[in-house]
């Protein structure tokens, strides 16, 4: 073999190593993400990792209803986009604020159901249950929230699940992997509490949570079972059976410096920022233009989510916005649209119905942000040290206002109360009162210091259950246990059998030396009158 032919399949050998090391070559894996829910808010908490996986050579096949704008290599969409309804500027004020905690609860089930149902429908999931065979996945990414239909379709594939949620661990999510979820100080999601409760609080909370446990079972795993004998096969195992047998992996939208240190399995995996860009955005040329010609007092941020339009907010709070807003110092870029404003907006407001809000934040003279408190909005201002007036509405945006005013960093102020004077106030502290800033620096410095980014957390552990085919290790034996062995109950049971027949045993003995003594002292008394007759 002459020089050249010889180093040329020394090239060849060195690129196929390469390739076989690399997460593009062999170890590439392929991957299924099914997400049916229609939430704009919740599915940018999991984009960017299916797009790092696609980034790193795996193969990523994505079921959801927001297909990406520009291709991605590695990346296909399965568009359910067009299938039901965009939970985008659909809510009202008062349809947001009256929504409490059982019937949120109650109506996300309900609705999910139908949402799967819709989903079942697609050409895609037909295929895939008709012929599972021809697919193969080595793993599937699924969203818990309100139903898990998505089980069914691992089922079929023989592939493990990793769940994730937008939220913190929900009750429902974390037993899948046995994790500890005490609510003596493990607030439940969608309840207004910190891990400081009173006795009050704590009652309500573990009302809370056993309601959200039995609730799922009842109103969300029932009705799945029926639509996956339907879909999937009348010999489909039920929903219960699949989660606690096929649960690899749950990654929450927490961090401990926000929502508190929680006791946490190998398999329970906390990811919060995970969407967060860590570098400054570049910003569209007017947004950035009017930021950059703020003064030194700088910039006010004001958004309240993409579930509302702010320009039909009640009369006397959108009046009390524009007056305050308008009499600051600071320039505003708010998310509104200010051609449906009746008389238009301030001067120093600019309006637009959509903001890059990350790249809005991380600007170097954003000072303070008005915010619902959503908790991707709220680990952003994290971020970028932004402090906040919070105003929330419905599910977790309390409990995130409290967690984050807890910790100095923000001013909570509920909707109802929003009036000029107390809006004004609100902004004068988180403004002027330099401890907001300091607060929301430290909390800042807390979130960002990790041993890991958390999307390369997630990446990792991704890998790590491709690698191991699910690795169940990861589960505590928690899974395994009926509520009855995992409480005690059993082993209460048995202690206070052995205490009640000790207890019989004692009152057996005490009884026999009395009746013992008794009739003893009748003896003795008996003699006694006997010697005395004689």
């Amino acid at each position: 073999m002459s020089s050249g032919s010889r180093g040329r399949w020394l090239c060849v050998w060195a690129l196929a190593l390469l390739l076989a090391g690399a997460p593009g070559g062999s170890n590439a894996g392929r991957i299924l993400g099914l997400f049916y829910f229609p939430g704009r808010s919740h599915f940018i908490i999991f984009e960017p990792l299916l797009q790092e996986l696609a980034k790193r050579g795996h193969q990523v096949d994505v079921v959801s209803h927001f297909p990406l704008e520009k291709p991605l290599p590695n990346y296909t969409d399965i568009s359910l986009k067009g299938t039901w309804p965009m939970l985008h500027n659909s809510f009202t004020v008062d349809d947001l604020m009256n929504m409490h905690f059982f019937n949120l609860m109650q109506f996300t089930w309900t609705m999910n159901v139908e949402m799967c149902r819709k989903a079942m429908e697609h050409p895609f999931l037909k295929e895939l249950a008709a012929s599972p065979e021809r697919f193969h996945y080595d793993v599937v990414l699924v969203e818990i929230f309100g139903v898990d239909c998505a089980y069914g379709y691992a089922y079929k594939l023989g592939a493990p699940v990793i769940g994730m949620t937008s939220l913190v661990g929900l009750p429902y999510g974390q037993e899948r992997v046995g994790n500890p979820d005490n609510p003596a100080y493990v607030p439940v999601a969608n309840l207004p509490f910190t891990s400081h409760m009173t006795l009050w609080e704590r009652t309500l909370n573990s009302l809370g949570k056993l309601y959200a446990v039995l609730g799922e079972k009842l109103f969300g795993r029932r009705p799945t079972d029926q639509l996956l004998r339907k879909h999937l096969g009348a010999d489909m195992p039920s929903l219960s059976e699949l989660i606690e047998h096929n649960s690899s992996l749950v990654m929450v939208n927490s961090h401990f410096s926000l929502n508190g240190a929680r006791p946490a399995v190998p398999g329970y995996l906390e990811v919060g920022g995970m969407h967060v860009n860590p570098k400054r955005g570049k910003l569209p040329e007017d947004i950035g233009a009017f930021l950059d010609g703020a003064g030194p007092e700088g910039a006010v941020f004001v958004s309240f989510g993409s579930l509302l339009l702010m320009e039909e907010l009640p009369a006397p709070q959108l009046q009390a916005l524009l007056q305050v807003l308008g009499a600051l110092p600071q320039r505003v870029v708010w998310r509104i649209n200010g051609t449906r404003v009746p008389g238009g907006l301030p001067r120093n407001v600019l309006g637009k119905p959509w903001m890059p809000q990350q790249e809005v934040l991380s600007h170097p003279k954003i000072r303070a942000f008005v915010s619902h408190g959503g908790l991707a909005s709220t680990q952003e201002a994290m971020q970028w040290a932004v402090p906040a007036v919070v105003v929330p509405f419905f599910t977790d945006q309390r409990q995130n206002g409290r967690l984050w005013e807890e910790r100095g960093a923000a001013r909570v102020l509920h909707f109802y109360d929003i009036t000029p004077d107390s809006l004004r106030d609100a902004l004068n502290a988180v403004l002027n009162d330099p401890s907001y800033r300091e607060s929301a620096k430290r909390l800042s410095e807390q979130f960002r210091d990790r041993p890991q980014a958390p999307l390369e957390t997630a990446v990792w552990w991704t890998e790590y259950v491709m690698r191991h085919r699910g690795a169940p290790h990861l589960r505590s034996a928690a899974v395994g246990l009926s509520w009855v062995q995992l409480w005690l109950l059993d082993v209460g049971a048995v202690l206070a059998a052995i205490l009640a027949m000790l207890a019989a045993i004692l009152w057996l003995l005490v009884r026999a030396i009395a009746n013992f003594l008794c009739h003893k002292r009748k003896s003795v008394v008996s003699k006694a009158n006997k010697d005395k007759t004689s």
